[in-house]
Protein backbone atom coordinates (compact mmCIF):
# COMPACT_ATOMS: atom_id res chain seq x y z
CA UNK A 1 0.00 0.00 0.00
CA UNK A 2 1.88 3.09 -1.09
CA UNK A 3 1.62 6.01 1.18
CA UNK A 4 1.01 9.28 0.94
CA UNK A 5 4.02 11.75 -0.65
CA UNK A 6 3.03 15.03 1.13
CA UNK A 7 4.94 17.33 3.78
CA UNK A 8 3.99 17.03 7.31
CA UNK A 9 1.44 19.58 8.66
CA UNK A 10 2.99 20.80 11.49
CA UNK A 11 -0.43 20.11 13.55
CA UNK A 12 -0.76 17.05 12.27
CA UNK A 13 3.10 15.89 13.86
CA UNK A 14 2.01 17.35 16.97
CA UNK A 15 -1.29 15.67 17.45
CA UNK A 16 0.23 12.26 16.57
CA UNK A 17 3.15 12.98 18.70
CA UNK A 18 0.77 13.41 21.56
CA UNK A 19 -1.73 10.56 20.47
CA UNK A 20 1.37 8.03 20.16
CA UNK A 21 3.07 9.58 23.84
CA UNK A 22 -0.58 9.00 25.22
CA UNK A 23 -1.74 6.12 23.51
CA UNK A 24 0.91 3.89 22.09
CA UNK A 25 -0.33 1.06 22.75
CA UNK A 26 2.77 0.23 24.53
CA UNK A 27 1.04 -0.17 28.06
CA UNK A 28 1.20 -2.28 31.06
CA UNK A 29 -1.18 -4.87 28.77
CA UNK A 30 0.71 -5.37 25.58
CA UNK A 31 1.60 -8.66 24.86
CA UNK A 32 5.07 -7.51 23.12
CA UNK A 33 8.13 -8.19 25.15
CA UNK A 34 9.58 -4.73 24.37
CA UNK A 35 6.50 -2.80 25.25
CA UNK A 36 7.89 -1.77 28.53
CA UNK A 37 10.44 -0.40 27.46
CA UNK A 38 8.94 1.50 24.15
CA UNK A 39 6.22 3.20 26.54
CA UNK A 40 9.39 4.53 29.15
CA UNK A 41 11.00 5.93 25.51
CA UNK A 42 7.93 7.66 24.58
CA UNK A 43 6.78 9.64 26.74
CA UNK A 44 10.79 10.56 27.87
CA UNK A 45 10.87 11.72 24.52
CA UNK A 46 7.92 13.69 24.59
CA UNK A 47 8.47 15.20 28.60
CA UNK A 48 11.18 16.13 27.06
CA UNK A 49 10.17 17.84 24.20
CA UNK A 50 7.25 19.83 25.84
CA UNK A 51 8.65 20.46 28.81
CA UNK A 52 9.55 24.04 28.15
CA UNK A 53 6.21 24.92 27.29
CA UNK A 54 4.75 23.64 30.88
CA UNK A 55 8.19 24.77 32.44
CA UNK A 56 8.84 21.52 33.95
CA UNK A 57 12.21 19.73 32.60
CA UNK A 58 12.86 16.00 33.96
CA UNK A 59 16.09 14.86 34.62
CA UNK A 60 17.85 11.56 33.87
CA UNK A 61 14.85 10.96 31.36
CA UNK A 62 12.62 9.34 33.92
CA UNK A 63 8.59 10.78 34.21
CA UNK A 64 8.11 12.51 37.66
CA UNK A 65 6.19 10.74 39.62
CA UNK A 66 2.38 12.07 39.83
CA UNK A 67 -0.62 10.57 42.43
CA UNK A 68 -3.08 8.79 41.12
CA UNK A 69 -5.53 10.63 40.52
CA UNK A 70 -9.01 8.56 39.85
CA UNK A 71 -11.84 10.97 39.98
CA UNK A 72 -13.76 11.77 37.58
CA UNK A 73 -12.21 14.59 36.60
CA UNK A 74 -8.73 12.75 35.75
CA UNK A 75 -10.55 10.23 34.42
CA UNK A 76 -12.31 12.32 31.86
CA UNK A 77 -8.91 14.18 30.53
CA UNK A 78 -7.58 11.36 28.23
CA UNK A 79 -7.06 11.59 25.01
CA UNK A 80 -10.03 12.83 23.39
CA UNK A 81 -9.69 16.41 24.94
CA UNK A 82 -6.57 16.27 24.00
CA UNK A 83 -6.63 16.36 20.38
CA UNK A 84 -7.97 19.93 20.83
CA UNK A 85 -6.25 21.04 23.86
CA UNK A 86 -2.84 20.95 21.98
CA UNK A 87 -4.01 23.92 19.46
CA UNK A 88 -2.22 26.49 21.36
CA UNK A 89 1.34 24.47 21.11
CA UNK A 90 1.46 24.60 17.61
CA UNK A 91 4.01 27.86 17.45
CA UNK A 92 5.85 26.72 20.26
CA UNK A 93 9.84 26.55 20.18
CA UNK A 94 10.18 23.12 21.03
CA UNK A 95 6.91 22.41 18.57
CA UNK A 96 8.71 24.09 15.76
CA UNK A 97 12.46 22.17 16.46
CA UNK A 98 10.49 18.97 16.35
CA UNK A 99 8.85 19.21 12.99
CA UNK A 100 12.31 20.24 11.66
CA UNK A 101 13.59 17.50 13.01
CA UNK A 102 10.85 15.26 11.50
CA UNK A 103 11.63 16.39 8.31
CA UNK A 104 15.13 15.20 8.09
CA UNK A 105 14.20 11.77 8.61
CA UNK A 106 11.61 11.34 5.91
CA UNK A 107 13.97 10.46 3.45
CA UNK A 108 16.38 8.30 5.30
CA UNK A 109 16.90 4.67 4.57
CA UNK A 110 15.79 3.21 8.28
CA UNK A 111 12.43 5.77 7.35
CA UNK A 112 11.93 3.68 3.99
CA UNK A 113 12.25 0.36 6.30
CA UNK A 114 9.54 1.92 8.59
CA UNK A 115 6.90 2.67 6.05
CA UNK A 116 7.74 -0.92 4.30
CA UNK A 117 6.95 -3.12 7.72
CA UNK A 118 4.11 -0.47 8.20
CA UNK A 119 2.67 -1.92 4.47
CA UNK A 120 3.82 -5.54 5.42
CA UNK A 121 1.89 -5.77 9.14
CA UNK A 122 -1.23 -4.15 7.60
CA UNK A 123 -1.07 -1.46 9.63
CA UNK A 124 -2.94 0.67 7.11
CA UNK A 125 -5.77 -1.63 7.36
CA UNK A 126 -7.04 -0.59 10.77
CA UNK A 127 -9.98 1.97 10.20
CA UNK A 128 -10.80 2.14 13.62
CA UNK A 129 -9.58 1.88 17.68
CA UNK A 130 -5.80 2.18 15.58
CA UNK A 131 -3.68 2.71 18.82
CA UNK A 132 -4.72 -1.07 20.64
CA UNK A 133 -4.28 -2.60 17.22
CA UNK A 134 -2.54 -5.86 17.09
CA UNK A 135 -0.62 -4.57 14.08
CA UNK A 136 -0.02 -1.17 15.24
CA UNK A 137 1.35 -2.49 18.39
CA UNK A 138 3.60 -4.84 16.60
CA UNK A 139 4.72 -2.03 14.35
CA UNK A 140 5.77 0.63 17.30
CA UNK A 141 7.49 -1.98 18.88
CA UNK A 142 9.94 -3.15 16.20
CA UNK A 143 10.03 0.53 14.92
CA UNK A 144 11.31 1.97 18.49
CA UNK A 145 13.69 -1.34 18.65
CA UNK A 146 15.52 -0.32 15.04
CA UNK A 147 15.94 2.76 16.91
CA UNK A 148 16.68 1.98 20.67
CA UNK A 149 20.29 3.88 20.07
CA UNK A 150 18.01 6.89 19.03
CA UNK A 151 14.32 6.45 20.53
CA UNK A 152 13.62 10.21 19.49
CA UNK A 153 14.15 9.31 15.76
CA UNK A 154 12.15 6.34 16.43
CA UNK A 155 9.13 8.50 17.30
CA UNK A 156 9.92 10.70 14.67
CA UNK A 157 9.59 7.75 12.66
CA UNK A 158 6.55 6.45 13.62
CA UNK A 159 4.61 9.86 13.22
CA UNK A 160 6.13 10.65 9.98
CA UNK A 161 4.57 7.37 8.41
CA UNK A 162 1.45 8.05 9.98
CA UNK A 163 0.90 11.53 9.27
CA UNK A 164 1.93 11.00 5.30
CA UNK A 165 -0.66 8.22 5.33
CA UNK A 166 -4.00 9.92 7.23
CA UNK A 167 -5.20 13.10 6.81
CA UNK A 168 -5.52 15.32 9.96
CA UNK A 169 -9.25 14.90 10.57
CA UNK A 170 -8.64 10.93 10.59
CA UNK A 171 -5.67 11.67 13.05
CA UNK A 172 -8.51 13.66 14.74
CA UNK A 173 -10.87 10.48 15.13
CA UNK A 174 -8.57 7.91 15.78
CA UNK A 175 -7.07 10.16 18.72
CA UNK A 176 -10.55 10.83 20.15
CA UNK A 177 -11.63 7.26 19.94
CA UNK A 178 -8.31 6.09 21.55
CA UNK A 179 -8.71 4.55 25.63
CA UNK A 180 -6.39 6.61 28.05
CA UNK A 181 -4.12 4.42 30.11
CA UNK A 182 -2.69 5.47 33.45
CA UNK A 183 0.08 6.90 32.00
CA UNK A 184 -2.15 8.67 29.69
CA UNK A 185 -3.16 10.47 31.71
CA UNK A 186 -0.67 11.24 34.23
CA UNK A 187 1.22 12.47 30.87
CA UNK A 188 -2.01 14.68 29.92
CA UNK A 189 -2.71 16.19 33.16
CA UNK A 190 0.50 17.81 32.35
CA UNK A 191 -1.39 19.95 29.52
CA UNK A 192 -4.18 20.44 31.83
CA UNK A 193 -2.55 23.71 33.33
CA UNK A 194 -2.41 25.35 29.82
CA UNK A 195 -4.66 28.63 28.86
CA UNK A 196 -6.57 27.56 25.49
CA UNK A 197 -9.02 30.01 24.19
CA UNK A 198 -9.11 29.00 20.45
CA UNK A 199 -11.96 26.79 20.69
CA UNK A 200 -13.60 27.57 17.24
CA UNK A 201 -11.07 26.54 15.88
CA UNK A 202 -11.11 23.44 17.55
CA UNK A 203 -14.50 22.75 16.77
CA UNK A 204 -13.52 23.69 12.59
CA UNK A 205 -10.56 21.04 13.24
CA UNK A 206 -13.35 18.26 13.93
CA UNK A 207 -14.97 19.36 11.66
CA UNK A 208 -18.16 19.93 13.51
CA UNK A 209 -18.94 22.37 11.42
CA UNK A 210 -18.82 20.62 7.93
CA UNK A 211 -22.72 19.32 8.57
CA UNK A 212 -24.25 21.17 11.10
CA UNK A 213 -28.20 18.71 10.22
CA UNK A 214 -26.14 15.71 11.94
CA UNK A 215 -23.87 17.72 13.98
CA UNK A 216 -25.72 15.88 17.34
CA UNK A 217 -24.54 12.41 15.62
CA UNK A 218 -21.52 13.58 15.06
CA UNK A 219 -19.04 11.19 17.89
CA UNK A 220 -15.96 13.60 17.68
CA UNK A 221 -18.79 16.66 19.11
CA UNK A 222 -18.43 14.44 22.74
CA UNK A 223 -14.53 15.23 22.18
CA UNK A 224 -15.52 18.90 21.68
CA UNK A 225 -17.47 18.86 24.76
CA UNK A 226 -15.34 17.77 26.89
CA UNK A 227 -12.47 19.92 26.18
CA UNK A 228 -14.82 22.80 26.35
CA UNK A 229 -15.62 21.97 29.82
CA UNK A 230 -11.93 22.11 30.74
CA UNK A 231 -12.26 25.88 29.99
CA UNK A 232 -12.61 28.39 33.11
CA UNK A 233 -15.76 30.15 32.84
CA UNK A 234 -17.24 28.05 29.68
CA UNK A 235 -19.78 26.07 28.95
CA UNK A 236 -19.96 23.72 25.76
CA UNK A 237 -23.47 23.70 25.14
CA UNK A 238 -24.01 27.76 25.66
CA UNK A 239 -21.30 27.85 23.14
CA UNK A 240 -22.99 25.62 20.86
CA UNK A 241 -26.40 27.27 21.17
CA UNK A 242 -24.44 30.50 19.57
CA UNK A 243 -22.99 28.31 17.16
CA UNK A 244 -26.28 26.69 16.01
CA UNK A 245 -28.15 29.83 16.18
CA UNK A 246 -26.02 31.52 13.48
CA UNK A 247 -28.04 29.37 10.97
CA UNK A 248 -31.26 28.23 12.67
CA UNK A 249 -34.21 29.99 14.20
CA UNK A 250 -35.20 29.55 17.90
CA UNK A 251 -38.41 27.79 16.62
CA UNK A 252 -36.24 25.35 14.38
CA UNK A 253 -33.43 24.87 16.90
CA UNK A 254 -36.34 23.86 19.90
CA UNK A 255 -38.15 21.41 17.45
CA UNK A 256 -34.36 19.84 15.97
CA UNK A 257 -33.30 19.27 19.64
CA UNK A 258 -36.70 17.99 20.72
CA UNK A 259 -36.70 15.45 17.42
CA UNK A 260 -32.99 14.57 18.57
CA UNK A 261 -34.43 13.92 22.27
CA UNK A 262 -35.94 10.42 20.88
CA UNK A 263 -32.83 9.34 19.09
CA UNK A 264 -30.72 6.85 21.81
CA UNK A 265 -27.61 8.53 20.08
CA UNK A 266 -28.41 12.04 20.61
CA UNK A 267 -31.12 12.40 23.14
CA UNK A 268 -28.37 12.92 26.11
CA UNK A 269 -26.77 15.93 24.04
CA UNK A 270 -30.00 17.17 23.57
CA UNK A 271 -31.24 17.28 26.60
CA UNK A 272 -28.55 19.11 27.96
CA UNK A 273 -28.80 21.53 24.81
CA UNK A 274 -32.27 22.06 25.70
CA UNK A 275 -31.78 23.22 29.44
CA UNK A 276 -29.32 25.58 28.10
CA UNK A 277 -32.02 26.85 25.39
CA UNK A 278 -34.74 27.23 27.91
CA UNK A 279 -32.14 28.86 30.40
CA UNK A 280 -31.56 31.74 27.70
CA UNK A 281 -35.13 31.99 27.05
CA UNK A 282 -35.69 32.94 30.79
CA UNK A 283 -33.33 35.00 30.69
CA UNK A 284 -34.35 37.09 27.94
CA UNK A 285 -37.87 37.58 29.75
CA UNK A 286 -40.14 34.66 27.96
CA UNK A 287 -43.21 34.38 28.86
CA UNK A 288 -45.09 30.83 29.19
CA UNK A 289 -47.26 31.76 26.38
CA UNK A 290 -44.54 33.55 24.51
CA UNK A 291 -42.78 29.98 24.51
CA UNK A 292 -45.86 28.03 23.72
CA UNK A 293 -46.62 30.09 20.89
CA UNK A 294 -42.61 29.65 19.42
CA UNK A 295 -42.98 25.98 20.39
CA UNK A 296 -46.68 26.23 17.99
CA UNK A 297 -48.66 24.35 20.86
CA UNK A 298 -51.17 27.35 20.64
CA UNK A 299 -51.92 26.39 16.89
CA UNK A 300 -53.11 23.00 17.96
CA UNK A 301 -56.75 23.25 18.92
CA UNK A 302 -57.37 19.62 18.56
CA UNK A 303 -57.56 16.40 20.73
CA UNK A 304 -53.70 15.89 19.59
CA UNK A 305 -52.74 18.81 21.70
CA UNK A 306 -51.07 16.08 24.63
CA UNK A 307 -49.47 14.18 22.10
CA UNK A 308 -47.71 17.42 20.32
CA UNK A 309 -43.85 16.94 20.78
CA UNK A 310 -43.24 19.85 21.79
CA UNK A 311 -45.68 20.13 25.50
CA UNK A 312 -42.64 18.50 27.81
CA UNK A 313 -40.34 21.14 26.63
CA UNK A 314 -42.99 23.33 27.39
CA UNK A 315 -44.25 22.17 30.70
CA UNK A 316 -39.97 22.25 31.20
CA UNK A 317 -39.90 26.14 30.67
CA UNK A 318 -43.24 26.29 33.01
CA UNK A 319 -40.69 24.75 35.58
CA UNK A 320 -38.33 26.36 35.31
CA UNK A 321 -40.59 29.62 35.89
CA UNK A 322 -41.71 28.40 39.34
CA UNK A 323 -45.37 27.40 38.25
CA UNK A 324 -46.96 23.96 38.65
CA UNK A 325 -46.75 22.63 34.78
CA UNK A 326 -49.56 20.25 35.92
CA UNK A 327 -51.85 23.25 37.29
CA UNK A 328 -50.92 25.65 34.10
CA UNK A 329 -51.42 22.75 31.58
CA UNK A 330 -55.20 21.74 33.49
CA UNK A 331 -56.23 25.37 33.00
CA UNK A 332 -55.12 25.62 29.34
CA UNK A 333 -57.56 22.48 28.98
CA UNK A 334 -60.53 23.77 30.60
CA UNK A 335 -60.10 26.72 28.50
CA UNK A 336 -59.97 24.25 25.72
CA UNK A 337 -62.43 21.57 26.36
CA UNK A 338 -65.89 21.01 28.31
CA UNK A 339 -66.00 18.57 31.78
CA UNK A 340 -67.19 15.76 29.83
CA UNK A 341 -64.62 16.01 26.57
CA UNK A 342 -62.08 16.89 28.71
CA UNK A 343 -62.22 14.12 30.73
CA UNK A 344 -62.73 11.60 27.35
CA UNK A 345 -59.52 13.79 26.24
CA UNK A 346 -57.59 12.63 29.37
CA UNK A 347 -59.00 9.09 29.44
CA UNK A 348 -57.22 8.46 25.41
CA UNK A 349 -54.26 10.38 26.51
CA UNK A 350 -53.55 7.59 29.16
CA UNK A 351 -54.00 4.88 26.40
CA UNK A 352 -51.51 6.63 23.79
CA UNK A 353 -47.93 5.55 23.65
CA UNK A 354 -47.31 9.08 22.15
CA UNK A 355 -48.26 10.89 25.23
CA UNK A 356 -45.33 11.64 26.84
CA UNK A 357 -46.54 13.48 29.80
CA UNK A 358 -48.00 11.91 32.90
CA UNK A 359 -51.71 12.00 32.36
CA UNK A 360 -52.63 10.85 35.95
CA UNK A 361 -51.96 13.80 37.76
CA UNK A 362 -54.16 15.63 35.23
CA UNK A 363 -57.38 13.44 36.10
CA UNK A 364 -56.52 13.87 39.59
CA UNK A 365 -57.23 17.80 39.18
CA UNK A 366 -60.24 17.41 37.07
CA UNK A 367 -61.43 15.35 40.42
CA UNK A 368 -60.44 17.86 43.00
CA UNK A 369 -61.71 20.54 40.62
CA UNK A 370 -65.14 18.80 40.99
CA UNK A 371 -64.90 18.30 44.62
CA UNK A 372 -64.15 21.57 45.06
CA UNK A 373 -67.22 23.01 42.96
CA UNK A 374 -69.09 20.21 45.47
CA UNK A 375 -70.59 18.06 42.91
CA UNK A 376 -72.25 15.29 43.83
CA UNK A 377 -72.11 11.99 42.52
CA UNK A 378 -74.67 11.91 40.64
CA UNK A 379 -73.83 15.56 38.60
CA UNK A 380 -71.30 13.88 37.54
CA UNK A 381 -72.66 11.02 36.33
CA UNK A 382 -75.26 12.95 34.26
CA UNK A 383 -71.77 15.21 33.02
CA UNK A 384 -69.90 12.74 31.98
CA UNK A 385 -73.30 11.32 29.80
CA UNK A 386 -73.10 8.02 31.31
CA UNK A 387 -77.10 8.22 32.31
CA UNK A 388 -77.56 7.51 28.82
CA UNK A 389 -75.36 5.04 27.98
CA UNK A 390 -77.80 2.25 28.69
CA UNK A 391 -76.64 -1.47 29.07
CA UNK A 392 -73.24 -0.61 27.40
CA UNK A 393 -72.48 1.75 30.67
CA UNK A 394 -70.07 -0.47 32.64
CA UNK A 395 -67.82 -0.66 29.17
CA UNK A 396 -67.81 3.03 29.12
CA UNK A 397 -64.23 4.49 29.48
CA UNK A 398 -66.06 7.36 31.48
CA UNK A 399 -67.72 4.92 33.58
CA UNK A 400 -64.00 4.38 35.67
CA UNK A 401 -63.22 8.03 35.95
CA UNK A 402 -66.84 8.47 37.21
CA UNK A 403 -66.32 5.46 39.98
CA UNK A 404 -62.93 7.65 40.80
CA UNK A 405 -64.49 10.51 42.17
CA UNK A 406 -66.99 8.61 43.83
CA UNK A 407 -64.34 7.21 46.02
CA UNK A 408 -63.17 10.43 46.58
CA UNK A 409 -66.90 11.26 47.70
CA UNK A 410 -67.24 8.52 50.15
CA UNK A 411 -64.31 5.68 50.10
CA UNK A 412 -66.32 3.92 52.89
CA UNK A 413 -69.25 2.80 50.87
CA UNK A 414 -68.16 3.06 47.55
CA UNK A 415 -70.30 0.47 45.85
CA UNK A 416 -73.35 1.21 47.48
CA UNK A 417 -72.93 5.03 46.41
CA UNK A 418 -72.74 3.71 42.93
CA UNK A 419 -74.95 1.22 42.71
CA UNK A 420 -77.69 4.03 43.96
CA UNK A 421 -76.83 6.59 41.58
CA UNK A 422 -77.26 4.10 38.91
CA UNK A 423 -80.80 2.65 40.55
CA UNK A 424 -81.77 6.41 39.65
CA UNK A 425 -81.20 6.46 35.88
CA UNK A 426 -81.41 2.80 35.47
CA UNK A 427 -84.42 -0.08 35.59
CA UNK A 428 -84.04 -3.39 37.91
CA UNK A 429 -84.13 -4.74 34.79
CA UNK A 430 -81.77 -3.09 32.50
CA UNK A 431 -79.67 -3.43 35.64
CA UNK A 432 -79.62 -7.15 35.93
CA UNK A 433 -79.13 -7.05 31.89
CA UNK A 434 -76.31 -5.06 32.62
CA UNK A 435 -74.54 -7.06 35.04
CA UNK A 436 -75.16 -10.53 33.79
CA UNK A 437 -73.32 -8.59 30.16
CA UNK A 438 -70.19 -7.69 32.38
CA UNK A 439 -70.11 -10.47 34.04
CA UNK A 440 -68.88 -11.56 30.50
CA UNK A 441 -65.86 -9.63 29.79
CA UNK A 442 -62.70 -9.58 31.81
CA UNK A 443 -62.41 -6.15 32.32
CA UNK A 444 -65.72 -5.46 34.01
CA UNK A 445 -66.14 -8.73 35.34
CA UNK A 446 -64.88 -7.46 39.07
CA UNK A 447 -67.14 -4.45 38.68
CA UNK A 448 -69.87 -6.12 37.44
CA UNK A 449 -69.82 -8.13 40.09
CA UNK A 450 -69.74 -5.91 43.12
CA UNK A 451 -72.60 -4.03 41.71
CA UNK A 452 -75.03 -7.82 41.73
CA UNK A 453 -73.74 -7.86 45.07
CA UNK A 454 -74.88 -4.46 46.03
CA UNK A 455 -77.98 -4.79 44.07
CA UNK A 456 -79.38 -7.97 46.10
CA UNK A 457 -78.66 -5.83 49.35
CA UNK A 458 -80.60 -3.20 48.43
CA UNK A 459 -83.22 -5.98 47.20
CA UNK A 460 -83.42 -7.23 51.05
CA UNK A 461 -82.01 -10.65 49.87
CA UNK A 462 -80.60 -13.16 53.00
CA UNK A 463 -77.97 -14.78 51.98
CA UNK A 464 -79.83 -17.94 52.46
CA UNK A 465 -81.73 -16.35 49.31
CA UNK A 466 -78.69 -16.27 47.28
CA UNK A 467 -77.52 -19.45 48.55
CA UNK A 468 -80.53 -21.04 46.67
CA UNK A 469 -80.45 -18.38 43.96
CA UNK A 470 -76.91 -19.52 42.70
CA UNK A 471 -78.29 -23.52 43.06
CA UNK A 472 -75.51 -23.75 45.53
CA UNK A 473 -77.95 -25.84 47.45
CA UNK A 474 -78.31 -28.17 44.72
CA UNK A 475 -74.00 -28.64 44.59
CA UNK A 476 -74.01 -32.14 47.32
CA UNK A 477 -70.83 -32.90 47.58
CA UNK A 478 -69.31 -30.65 44.77
CA UNK A 479 -70.10 -27.75 46.32
CA UNK A 480 -66.89 -26.39 46.94
CA UNK A 481 -66.10 -26.81 43.15
CA UNK A 482 -69.06 -25.06 42.39
CA UNK A 483 -68.20 -21.93 40.05
CA UNK A 484 -70.65 -19.63 42.11
CA UNK A 485 -69.41 -20.41 45.74
CA UNK A 486 -67.50 -16.79 45.44
CA UNK A 487 -69.93 -15.06 44.37
CA UNK A 488 -71.76 -16.12 47.78
CA UNK A 489 -69.55 -16.00 49.93
CA UNK A 490 -68.20 -12.37 48.66
CA UNK A 491 -71.57 -11.78 49.54
CA UNK A 492 -71.80 -12.82 53.17
CA UNK A 493 -69.08 -10.36 53.48
CA UNK A 494 -70.49 -7.92 52.33
CA UNK A 495 -73.36 -8.35 54.34
CA UNK A 496 -71.27 -8.61 57.51
CA UNK A 497 -70.48 -5.05 56.94
CA UNK A 498 -73.79 -4.23 58.40
CA UNK A 499 -73.89 -6.93 60.72
CA UNK A 500 -72.77 -6.10 64.45
CA UNK A 501 -70.98 -8.86 65.14
CA UNK A 502 -69.48 -9.87 61.65
CA UNK A 503 -67.23 -12.72 62.09
CA UNK A 504 -70.04 -14.75 64.36
CA UNK A 505 -73.13 -13.91 61.88
CA UNK A 506 -70.61 -15.22 59.32
CA UNK A 507 -70.65 -19.18 60.81
CA UNK A 508 -74.18 -18.90 61.92
CA UNK A 509 -75.36 -17.91 57.91
CA UNK A 510 -72.95 -20.64 56.58
CA UNK A 511 -74.59 -23.45 59.35
CA UNK A 512 -78.31 -22.39 57.88
CA UNK A 513 -77.66 -22.18 54.46
CA UNK A 514 -75.68 -25.54 54.89
CA UNK A 515 -78.75 -26.80 56.91
CA UNK A 516 -80.03 -30.36 55.24
CA UNK A 517 -76.29 -30.86 53.41
CA UNK A 518 -73.94 -33.66 54.18
CA UNK A 519 -72.27 -33.65 57.77
CA UNK A 520 -68.45 -33.26 55.87
CA UNK A 521 -69.97 -29.60 53.81
CA UNK A 522 -70.51 -28.09 57.17
CA UNK A 523 -67.75 -28.89 58.99
CA UNK A 524 -65.15 -28.09 56.43
CA UNK A 525 -67.13 -24.52 55.86
CA UNK A 526 -67.37 -24.67 59.84
CA UNK A 527 -64.02 -25.48 60.33
CA UNK A 528 -63.00 -22.41 58.18
CA UNK A 529 -64.34 -20.34 60.01
CA UNK A 530 -63.41 -21.42 63.71
CA UNK A 531 -59.76 -21.54 62.27
CA UNK A 532 -59.80 -17.59 61.70
CA UNK A 533 -61.16 -17.16 64.90
CA UNK A 534 -58.19 -19.77 66.50
CA UNK A 535 -55.56 -18.43 65.07
CA UNK A 536 -56.10 -14.92 63.74
CA UNK A 537 -58.30 -13.47 65.86
CA UNK A 538 -56.93 -15.76 68.71
CA UNK A 539 -60.46 -15.79 70.34
CA UNK A 540 -61.13 -18.84 73.21
CA UNK A 541 -64.51 -20.50 73.66
CA UNK A 542 -65.34 -17.86 76.34
CA UNK A 543 -64.65 -15.05 74.20
CA UNK A 544 -66.87 -16.46 71.83
CA UNK A 545 -69.71 -17.44 73.80
CA UNK A 546 -69.73 -13.62 75.68
CA UNK A 547 -70.60 -12.68 71.60
CA UNK A 548 -72.95 -14.68 71.18
CA UNK A 549 -75.21 -14.08 74.08
CA UNK A 550 -75.47 -10.88 72.71
CA UNK A 551 -78.06 -11.86 70.86
CA UNK A 552 -79.96 -14.19 73.08
CA UNK A 553 -82.76 -15.35 70.72
CA UNK A 554 -81.31 -16.90 68.05
CA UNK A 555 -81.54 -20.59 68.24
CA UNK A 556 -78.13 -21.29 66.41
CA UNK A 557 -75.90 -19.69 69.38
CA UNK A 558 -75.74 -23.27 71.05
CA UNK A 559 -74.63 -24.53 67.67
CA UNK A 560 -71.87 -22.20 67.16
CA UNK A 561 -70.69 -22.18 70.76
CA UNK A 562 -70.27 -25.76 71.22
CA UNK A 563 -68.97 -26.57 67.88
CA UNK A 564 -66.16 -24.19 68.32
CA UNK A 565 -65.43 -25.91 71.82
CA UNK A 566 -65.05 -28.76 70.07
CA UNK A 567 -62.70 -27.42 67.42
CA UNK A 568 -60.31 -25.42 69.95
CA UNK A 569 -59.89 -28.24 71.82
CA UNK A 570 -58.78 -30.76 69.31
CA UNK A 571 -56.83 -28.41 67.65
CA UNK A 572 -54.09 -27.72 70.80
CA UNK A 573 -56.05 -24.32 72.25
CA UNK A 574 -55.09 -24.33 76.01
CA UNK A 575 -57.27 -25.83 78.40
CA UNK A 576 -56.48 -22.58 81.12
CA UNK A 577 -58.70 -20.46 79.01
Amino acid sequence: MPLKAALTPPLSCFILLTALALLVCIDGRSKIATASGVNNTIYDTLNHEVDGQIHRYLSGGELTSIKEDSSPEARAIGVKPLAAVLQKLINSQPTKTLSTRVSDFFSSKNQRATDKLFASLGVWKVESKLFASTPFEKWAASVMKSYKKDPEKGLAAIFSTLVRYHDDDILAKLVAEAQPTAAAIKTAKKFETMQIDNWFDIYKLLKLDADEKSLLRNPLLNTWISFVKKLENEDPYNLLLLKLTKTNDEEALAHMLIAAKDDSLTSSVARDLENALLTTWLRDGKTTDDVAKLLGLNADKGESFLRNAALPTWLSYVRRSNKDPNEVLFLELQSRFSDAKLARVLVAASRDGNVKISVTALQKLQLSNWLGRKNTADDIFRHLGLSKEGEKLLESSMFNTWVSYVKLVDDTNVDALVFSVMKKHYSDEILEKMIVQAKTMSSTRTVASNLEAEMWRSQGRTADDIFKFLRLDEAGDDLFEATTIDTWISYVEKLNKYEKHPQKTLHAKIQAAMKGHSVELLNSLRNQQFDQWMNQKRWNPERVGRLVVEQPHDIRNNGVILGFYDFYKANGGSPFY
